[in-house]
This record gives structure tokens, C-alpha cells and sequence, in this order.
């Protein structure tokens, strides 16, 4: 009777960990020249481009401002490095007005990109981020 209980609880874990999500493996090539946007209010659709070059585009149409950066694949997660925002320019280096650096981790599932992780980098190092990113939260692909 033993024998047969632990068979049950093992094939029991063996189904959950079979069943749980799967990291889905993303290739640079597929990313380049893409775009994906999220619409996050009737009118108000934000876009993330990606360039040929490994530099991104991302439009907030919360913030009515253009960041921009690099991205590239580490493990099975797509990574951008912001670098700053086309407003930039105007402020003095320093102001807090300028939007600086942060890096971001983003998942790919079902032509679906989420962010996972921000952190930002303060004093030339990254501190992890207490923003957290909501699931129904992601863009969908709408150019190859």
C-alpha cells in the first residue's frame, strides 16, 4: 500500500512540474525590425521598435515622450538597456528631469513581450526595482 501511494504522489509532482511554465528561448533574429505595442488606454497606445542595429525605440503615450536604448538576448530573456529619452537634450546633465539609465528584462510567450525586471542604475551600478509589472501587462507583435 506504501508503494502505492508514494507512486501516486510522485506521478502527481511529475505532472505539476511537466504542466508549469516553460522558459521559451528568443534568437536576436527574431526580435530585429520588429514592433509591438500595448494600448493602456482608448486612444493611448505605446510601441517598442527594434532596430537592425540592436538599438530600440519605445514610445510612452502615458508620458508623451520617445526613450531609446540597446537591447540583446541573455539566456531566454530579452534585455533593454535604456539609455535615455529624446527630451534629454534640454536639461542639464544631473537634472531629475532626465530620464537615465534602467534595464529592463522581458519575457517572449505567444508573440507576447512582458516585462519581468527593472532595475536602475544608480552610483554605476544596478539596484533591482520595487516596480513591479502586472500580467496582463505585455505588448503584442504587430510588424515581422
Amino acid at each position: 500500500m506504501k508503494i502505492y501511494k508514494f507512486l501516486i504522489l510522485f506521478t502527481i509532482v511529475l505532472l505539476v512540474q511537466c504542466t508549469g511554465k516553460t522558459a521559451v528561448k528568443i534568437s536576436i533574429e527574431e526580435i530585429k525590425g520588429t514592433e509591438w505595442d500595448i494600448t493602456i488606454a482608448e486612444g493611448c497606445i505605446s510601441i517598442l521598435s527594434f532596430m537592425d542595429d540592436n538599438t530600440y525605440i519605445d514610445y510612452n503615450c502615458e508620458m508623451e515622450d520617445t526613450l531609446y536604448g540597446s537591447y540583446k538576448i541573455e539566456g531566454n530573456n530579452l534585455v533593454l538597456y535604456q539609455e535615455g529619452s529624446i527630451y534629454d537634450k534640454i536639461y542639464d546633465e544631473g537634472s531629475p528631469h532626465r530620464i537615465g539609465k534602467a534595464k529592463f528584462k522581458l519575457s517572449l510567450n505567444n508573440d507576447k513581450l512582458r516585462y519581468i525586471l527593472r532595475e536602475d542604475y544608480f552610483d554605476g551600478e544596478w539596484t533591482k526595482s520595487k516596480h513591479t509589472f502586472p500580467e496582463d501587462y505585455y505588448y503584442n507583435k504587430i510588424k515581422q
